[in-house]
């Protein structure tokens, strides 16, 4: 389940200049398989940015990588389980309005 949600294209989150620095810059971030994991050294860091860009504490990110062609047929329906389906739907129909009211 996601708790929070953001349009890159409106809100960025981490740059990549952030993640060319030390100690983001120990990992790979253009990964083009799967199955990749964050290196302990950005690991502990990358919690603290996140949480400090949310607003306060932060489950551990999810992160799934992907091949950039697979990536780009995926959606989000194929990310979430389907028993947390409605909950999707719901935040997306809630981002919607938002946008919409801008």
């Amino acid at each position: 389940m996601y708790d929070w949600l953001v349009d890159a294209h409106e809100q960025v989150v981490v740059t990549r200049d952030k993640l060319r620095t030390h100690p983001f810059s120990m990992q790979t971030w253009d990964v083009q398989m799967s199955g990749t994991l964050i290196k302990p050294i950005a690991e502990g860091a990358l919690e603290k940015l996140w949480a400090e860009r949310k607003g306060g504490a932060a489950p551990r990110p999810c992160v799934i990588g992907y091949h950039r062609d697979y990536l780009s047929m995926l959606t989000l329906q194929d990310l979430v389980a389907s028993e947390e389906a409605d909950e999707l739907h719901a935040l997306i129909a809630r981002a919607r309005a938002v946008s919409s009211n801008r």
